[in-house]
């Protein structure tokens, strides 16, 4: 405990690891979901929604309209196969960037109720929550992805361990070991519960 100021923030970074770990595999359950068959006879929601402005746009208001746009068609693809429940929208920073630029998501002069300029956020588009992450790119079988629109029935995660974090000390470097474990599984559920939002179709 002499060493708190020293090992708080080494249990953050297990932490944040950990965590980035879980978001990867979740987000590439996601893309798998979204290019995935349902049971028989159950509809699914299309696939992908393609906006190719939402890489082509000159600036950053076009590019987040454009994404505001395809968000909308996938929450509507969501609801045609009558899913109205809440829906989540995952997005790089990049694409957050550029929604809260859009002029349809939030106002340029102040911070309305979805958000504003001054904050840099934006907290719903088209009845989709918003939220960052840095690892659309693990859902390898969506080219150009941009965007997940899903709601919580998309894909199921189970924990097989809780998380574990031992410290040892190890006499052979004179040093302490600090570690993190935690044990989890991740599939797909309901491929209807999820679209993906890309800036080209699909090969």
């Amino acid at each position: 405990m002499a060493e708190y100021d020293v090992r708080a923030p080494i249990t953050n970074m297990i932490g944040s690891v950990l965590a980035q770990a879980i978001d990867a595999k979740i987000v590439a359950k996601l893309g798998l979901a979204c290019e995935a068959t349902g049971i028989a006879s159950n509809p699914n929601a299309p696939a992908v929604v393609v906006n190719a402005v939402i890489s082509s746009g000159t600036t950053a208001k076009d590019r987040g309209n454009a994404m505001a746009e395809a968000v909308f068609k996938a929450t509507a693809a969501l609801r045609k196969v009558d899913n109205y429940n809440e829906a989540w929208l995952a997005v790089d920073p990049d694409q957050y960037a550029d929604l809260v630029q859009s002029d349809r998501a939030v106002s340029v002069d102040y911070t309305s109720g979805n958000g504003g300029y001054d904050t840099g956020k934006v907290l719903k588009v088209g009845g989709a929550m918003v939220f960052e992450t840095n690892h659309l790119s693990f859902a390898t079988n969506i080219e150009g992805i941009k965007g997940i629109v899903f709601t919580k029935e998309a894909v199921g995660l189970v924990k097989l361990q809780d998380v574990t974090t031992e410290v040892n000390y190890d006499f052979n470097k004179f040093a302490t070991l600090m570690s993190g474990r935690y044990a989890i599984g991740c599939g797909v559920l309901r491929p209807e519960c999820c679209v993906a939002i890309a800036s080209s179709v699909q090969s």
